[in-house]
């Protein structure tokens, strides 16, 4: 009857061992549908199993439809993604504009040109971050759906395009007079507590960051969050709200950015060590340096972390008050 069946849902609140129990129970009453393999491979890409999810994502491309190759093709870009191997995410998000344009859908070109634009600014590659990011919001300032606009908004002001993310903020306003629901309000709060990020408003920050997470609880708000807190020094709020976006790591593989959820890995061990609790940051840089162990070597951001955690273990090793017990990889 179907009361078994993994759905999109689970994953997305993480609950991860749940689905996953819930397809194994599926495949032992016989029940074959390659509906099954996107929710299943999220969840075992949400327990950490990449191997096991690109399987699944294979054979719901092989199912037979445009619509089932299409959307696998997206989800074997996000466990690259997570793995770190960035630029052989970029070529499959490229080749997967260029599929879409032909077969004329515009299912998935936003997702992918939003994801494209975050692999080139994690990769260091600006001006090609900047034409997927200038791309997406001459789309999105278009767009009925807050999670666009949200999206495109946000990837602006890291751009440090604020002009273009004060437009979709204006539409964002839009939408949420128009359809005045809860996800709405989120987004528009989220983008204007970025943009007074920008403004070096850290407390009014805070306020809007606080008010999104009243309406919708998203990942944005605490990275804004953790934003706002760097510029008034107080670290230790900035290891929490990092904390706090890892404990969403089903809502980001699913419609964000996932070497975000590794990056807050890394952004929590600087915070910690910031807040001078060594313990923890080293807990975060070995976690960072796990997950992405077999990431591009050309990847500036491994090279940093890894002198960061060398640097910290030969600091505390010099110290007679702290006697930590790290794994080296």
């Amino acid at each position: 009857d179907g009361e078994f069946l993994p759905t999109a849902k689970w994953p997305r609140l993480d609950r991860f061992r749940e689905a996953i129990d819930a397809y194994k129970e599926a495949l032992a009453y016989g029940v074959q549908s390659p509906q099954l393999n996107w929710p299943a491979g999220l969840a075992y890409l949400g327990a950490g199993d990449t191997a096991t999810a690109r399987r699944l994502f294979d054979q719901l491309a092989k199912s037979g439809t445009p619509y089932n190759e299409n959307l696998a093709q997206l989800c074997l870009s996000r466990v690259l993604m997570y793995e770190g191997r960035l630029a052989e995410a970029a070529a499959a998000l490229r080749t997967g504009i260029v599929l879409d344009e032909k077969m004329k859908s515009e299912t998935w070109v936003p997702m992918r040109r939003y994801l494209l634009a975050s692999v080139q600014l994690l990769r260091g590659r600006h001006k090609e971050a900047r034409v997927a990011a200038q791309q997406l919001a001459a789309s999105a300032i278009h767009e009925t759906n807050p999670g666009d606009v949200r999206r495109a908004a946000l990837l602006a002001f890291q751009l440090r395009n604020l002009a273009s993310a004060r437009r979709l903020l204006a539409r964002l306003d839009t939408l949420r007079k128009e359809q005045d629901s809860a996800y709405a309000q989120s987004s528009y709060h989220n983008v204007k507590a970025a943009l007074e990020v920008a403004a070096g408003q850290s407390r009014a920050a805070v306020e809007e960051a606080n008010a999104a997470l009243v309406f919708f609880r998203s990942f944005e708000s605490y990275e804004i969050l953790g934003e706002a807190s760097k510029a008034t020094g107080d670290w230790a709020t900035v290891a929490h709200v990092h904390e706090q976006l890892l404990a969403l790591k089903g809502q980001i593989l699913m419609s964000a950015f996932p070497s975000d959820w590794v990056m807050a890995h890394l952004d929590a061990a600087r915070a910690y060590v910031r807040a001078g609790q060594l313990q923890k940051a080293m807990a975060h840089y070995d976690e960072f340096m796990r997950l992405w162990a077999g990431a591009d070597t050309d990847l500036k951001v491994v090279h940093e972390a890894r002198a960061e955690r060398d640097a910290l273990i030969a600091g505390v090793a010099k110290s007679p008050s702290h006697s930590p017990q790290v794994n080296r990889p």
